[in-house]
């Protein structure tokens, strides 16, 4: 919502300006000082549901998307006003707009609003504001936020840092752009070569989990490995990999491993750099949880493990991970290296072709391909791309704090997807060795129906390929008001019996 909470705030002009940088949106602007940022670029004075302002970026979209799948269902509208006027400041055109609201907690409320679009992305200013104090504030916080608005270029490692690497807490602020799990500035090839086993303890990771929403204490731990690591051409291969390493004996999480990379950086006193993607996977519903690890290394030694998971497939779990921990490091030659070495060059011979989204433009109207993720929000969108002629153009992968470094190493929990497409599969392979007849078969002659009615006589394998039999254990008229989710809402121990099944 564009509206937040807050109660009291001094006069709009003795109000003073500080700067800030937004990790997640990748911007710099300015916030009235003593103003919370509540969320990423969302800053909260004392006033509710008054005093907000907000800075959004919307990457991959375009301004008549954006208003009309963000903006107008916040502000409770049918369209825009017309523009008041346009505001020409650091290289952009902002269009403004000043939209009135009658909020049922506060009364008449006013909303500024500032949008451009670039080649990439829209960019959003807002502030929300009481209609006494508009005018004043408006000039004292929204134009100068405005004017102050700034994409960030994360090329200068000002954060994570060889010193915050090599000290064994944790020592930032939360989550960062992922550009500094990637090479930075004058980057090299790596110093050193990596061969040996690394140990990284469970251990208790920040999070941004409420205290009264926290289910299970074993979910904030970090799950705990030890696996096998080499360097082979400037690529960390781990050998333990596209298994599930299960957890210790405190963390809820497992956890999958995947190849990354390794350099080096003038600043980090003659070491090497290195860092890898993992997936956390959930113990109950195996639901994705996308991270990235790094850590700072020698011939001898390794630093810290500093990682954090700001993305996943799971509605339900929205939750950024992240923090720090001293590590053990075994350095030996590894049994069956040039094996692994070469199992690893034929690993990437084999790989589909992958090349950027922006590429399709050279044969393909622009217009047409920005509308390929329809009304789909950023924020909603793990991934998106498609297959032509056996090379996948791959759109960015969006995360909570900027693009993922290693977007071909995501995975994401398809659920409902491949309860479908799984399905279909097998029964096409069924159909393959039985006869199309197979589609017909009656349920009820192959399980075992325990339901008290007689809903399920009729329907056939091929019905429930749908996903819309429609029919749990409750009849229809005894599921109202939802009856396709009648079983999973109304009885969790047969949702959960699902679950472990799946």
């Amino acid at each position: 919502s564009l509206l937040l909470t807050g109660c009291g705030r001094p006069a709009a002009s003795a109000m003073e300006l500080v700067p800030f940088t937004s990790q997640a949106w990748g911007i710099r602007g300015t916030a009235p000082e003593g103003w919370q940022e509540v969320s990423p670029g969302h800053f909260a004075g004392d006033e509710w549901p008054i005093d907000q302002l907000l800075y959004e970026v919307y990457p991959g979209m375009t301004s008549e998307i954006v208003t009309t799948t963000a903006l107008l269902p916040r502000l409770g509208r049918d369209a825009l006003p017309d523009p008041t006027g346009t505001n020409e400041s650091g290289g952009f055109t902002w269009d403004l707009y000043t939209i009135d609201i009658e909020d049922p907690n506060a009364g008449p409320i006013v909303v500024d609003l500032a949008m451009t679009e670039t080649d990439t992305e829209v960019y959003l200013v807002a502030m929300v504001t009481g209609v006494d104090d508009h005018d004043p504030l408006r000039e004292a916080v929204f134009v100068p936020a405005v004017e102050a608005f700034e994409p960030v270029v994360f090329d200068q490692r000002n954060l994570v840092t060889v010193e915050e690497l090599l000290a064994p807490d944790y020592t930032g602020d939360g989550p960062v752009n992922h550009a500094f799990f990637s090479p930075m500035g004058n980057s090299e090839s790596a110093r050193h070569e990596l061969e040996g086993t690394l140990t990284i303890p469970e251990f208790r990771m920040f999070d941004t989990v409420p205290v009264n929403q926290v289910k299970h204490s074993s979910m904030g731990y970090f799950p705990g490995f030890t696996a096998e690591f080499f360097t082979y051409e400037g690529n960390l291969v781990p050998v333990q990999r596209e298994v599930l390493l299960s957890p210790g004996e405190k963390s809820f999480w497992k956890i999958i491993l995947s190849p990354g990379k390794v350099w080096s950086e003038s600043d980090d006193e003659g070491m090497s750099r290195a860092s890898f993607p993992f997936v956390l996977v959930a113990e109950d519903t195996s639901e994705t949880h996308n991270g990235v690890a790094t850590f700072v290394f020698n011939d001898d030694q390794v630093s810290s493990f500093r990682f954090q998971v700001t993305q996943e497939t799971a509605a339900w779990r929205q939750v950024d991970y992240w923090g720090q921990s001293p590590m053990d490091y075994v350095p030996g030659s590894l049994e069956e290296r040039e094996t692994l070495a070469a199992q690893f060059v034929e690993e990437l011979s084999q790989q589909v072709s992958i090349r950027p989204w922006s590429d399709l433009e050279e044969n393909y109207d622009p217009q047409l391909l920005d509308t390929f993720n329809g009304n789909i929000l950023p924020s909603s969108l793990s991934t998106s791309g498609l297959i032509l002629n056996d090379t996948i153009y791959l759109q960015p992968c969006h995360t909570r704090y900027g693009p993922f470094p290693y977007c071909e190493s995501m995975r994401h929990g398809s659920f409902s997807v491949m309860k479908s497409m799984g399905a279909a599969i097998a029964m096409l392979r069924l159909a393959e060795i039985y006869g199309e007849e197979v589609f017909e078969f009656k349920i009820v002659d192959y399980v075992e129906v325990t339901a008290d009615h007689d809903g399920w006589e009729e329907v056939t394998l091929g019905d429930a390929l749908n996903m819309a039999t429609g029919i749990g254990d409750d009849l229809p008229e005894q599921a109202e008001p939802n009856v396709m989710m009648a079983d999973e809402e109304g009885d969790e121990e047969i949702f959960n019996g699902f679950m472990e099944a799946m």
